[in-house]
């Protein structure tokens, strides 16, 4: 993915964060808000970053664990 594609993706994810974040704490509150923002946050570094956080299937190359 290009440089363009993954900021382009981050200002969406800030958009969702600023307008979905209200609305979420509209509606759940404040608490559901943190959370909600804390998904997207991660879903982000795990599926656009590629960070696995100890998640996902191991490389081939690593031993396997005992």
């Amino acid at each position: 993915m290009g440089f363009g594609r993954h900021l382009l993706v981050l200002g969406a994810l800030a958009v969702n964060l600023w307008i979905g974040g209200d609305l979420v704490e509209a509606w759940v509150g404040q608490y559901a808000r943190v959370g909600f923002e804390l998904a997207l946050i991660f879903g982000y570094l795990l599926h656009v970053l590629r960070i696995p956080f100890g998640l996902g299937r191991r490389r081939p190359q690593d031993p396997p664990e005992r």
